[in-house]
């Protein structure tokens, strides 16, 4: 049994920040401050991961808006870099051109920055949540985006394989579930495996966990502990650079915490970290993933 856990940073810079209620007041700076802490941790445990970043931070010009070095060094140092869209754009609010526009100048911008091919696409605030074919209906959306839903995860793979997307971050709720949550409200949430689907070329990556504090670590060791034969998992996990600031699951003493934990365990545990990219691929090769729906 071995575990495969994929971590992303939502990199969201200044102009992030600028349209986030929860992060107007950051340092503009801070983003930058910290991806530079992480890379050095991250570099000194062997593990990768993937930066979502917005595309203008990859453009030519000064800070604090623009910072591509250090998305140079983010790849160079062997993470993914993903699109965050261009400008940090809610997505439910855009219609199909303006989607489609932002996809693809945030790509161009991010693979002339570093020279290498983007395959991912992770929305800002993780929208829409709105997936009708896996029954999650969001009522958030559907306020976002006027009078109807503008997209829901599968129009938004259809407008990411017109970009040339390989790969999407998605995070949705069944109804069953938003029932659940309202009938049981403190019962702690779920940590499950991820789910994989695939939308016109596009997959998605269901996401499974915010942060890294000691919740995750014990779900890891009981899950290891268990012992199934032939029950690999992988888990999705984000957090965002300035998030190492929070008193919350994405604080920095949660982070040097896991990232020992984890050296201590990844033999005896079986467990790796991975990009979605390369763990895609892999699983392409072995025939596992979903067919194209």
């Amino acid at each position: 049994m071995s575990i495969t856990l994929m971590l992303m940073w939502d990199y969201d810079t200044p102009t992030g920040f600028a349209v986030s209620s929860l992060s107007r007041q950051a340092d503009p700076l801070s983003d930058y401050a910290c991806t530079d802490r992480i890379l050095e941790l991250l570099a000194r445990h062997g593990i990768v991961s993937t930066f979502a970043c917005v595309g203008v931070a990859a453009e030519s010009g000064p800070l604090p808006v623009h910072n591509p070095a250090q998305i140079r060094a983010i790849h160079a140092a062997g993470h993914e870099v993903a699109s965050h869209s261009h400008r940090h754009e809610l997505i439910p609010a855009l219609n199909r051109p303006q989607l489609i526009e932002t996809g693809r100048i945030s790509k161009v911008a991010l693979e002339d920055c570093i020279g290498a091919e983007v395959a991912g696409f992770v929305p800002p605030w993780n929208r829409p949540f709105h997936h009708p074919r896996r029954l999650a209906i969001s009522t958030k959306d559907l306020r976002a985006g006027g009078w109807h839903w503008q997209h829901s995860v599968s129009s938004l793979c259809e407008a990411l394989a017109e970009c040339g997307y390989y790969w999407v971050r998605v995070l949705y709720t069944p109804v069953h579930e938003q029932i659940a949550r309202k009938l049981w409200p403190g019962r702690a949430r779920a940590i499950r495996p991820t789910t994989i689907d695939c939308y016109s070329g596009v997959y998605t990556l269901r996401l499974n966990y915010l942060g890294y504090d000691d919740q995750l670590i014990n779900w890891l060791a009981a899950y290891q502990g268990q012992n199934i034969p032939g029950q690999d998992l992988a888990l999705v996990i984000y957090a965002h650079p300035h998030g190492i600031e929070h008193r919350n699951s994405q604080h920095w003493e949660h982070l040097a915490r896991f990232t020992r934990w984890y050296s201590e365990h990844k033999d005896a545990y079986n467990i790796t970290f991975t990009t979605p990219a390369k763990w895609l691929r892999r699983q392409s090769a072995g025939r596992l993933l979903a067919h194209p729906a």
